[in-house]
Formats: C-alpha cells, sequence, structure tokens
C-alpha cells in the first residue's frame, strides 16, 4: 500500500472532524463547480478553511537569506529548524531582512 501525502492524510482528518463541512462535497452548479472555492466551511459556516500546502523544497531560498548573514558575530548559533524570522530577530537589522 503506497504511503499517504501530508496533504492527503490532512483530508483525512478535517473530513472526519464534526462539524465541518467539505465544500467539494456539496451540490453546486457546472459553473459553482468549475470557479474558485475553499475547501471547508465549519462552526455552522461561520468559518471558511483554504487548505494550501508548499509542494516544492523552499529551503534553498531561505539559505539564500541567511549565507550573506552567517559571518555577523550576532548571528545566532541554533540547531534543528527554525522559522527564518526567529533567526533573523536576533539581527539589528533583521526586520529589514525578512
Amino acid at each position: 500500500m503506497p504511503e499517504r501525502t501530508l496533504d492527503q492524510r490532512f483530508k483525512e482528518f478535517i473530513d472526519a472532524l464534526y462539524g465541518v463541512e467539505s465544500i467539494d462535497a456539496l451540490a453546486m452548479t457546472s459553473e459553482q463547480q468549475t470557479s474558485s472555492k475553499a475547501d471547508y466551511f465549519a462552526e455552522d459556516r461561520q468559518v471558511v478553511i483554504e487548505l494550501k500546502s508548499l509542494e516544492t523544497d523552499t529551503e534553498h531560498r531561505v539559505e539564500e537569506i541567511l549565507k550573506p548573514h552567517r559571518s555577523r558575530p550576532e548571528f545566532p548559533e541554533f540547531f534543528g529548524g527554525w522559522e527564518l524570522s526567529k533567526v533573523l530577530k536576533h539581527l539589528p537589522d533583521g526586520e529589514e531582512k525578512s
């Protein structure tokens, strides 16, 4: 059995939640079916959920941003994955870089 993607697993999870409706499962006109729409309703249709997921790895873009700053004395030493904003906030001009 092939392994499910994160997107597939999330859809299975959200479809199992109480009070969440898949918009694609609703009866629609052909025009509604082909138009752009969100993915889910929740909380008696007071909340609209749009599922978005990254299909490509953006690590190389983050590395391009960080590369010129790694030699700075105030650049933080960290291990594992950090959000770019958390790394840049340690630099005096970090808000300008993010």
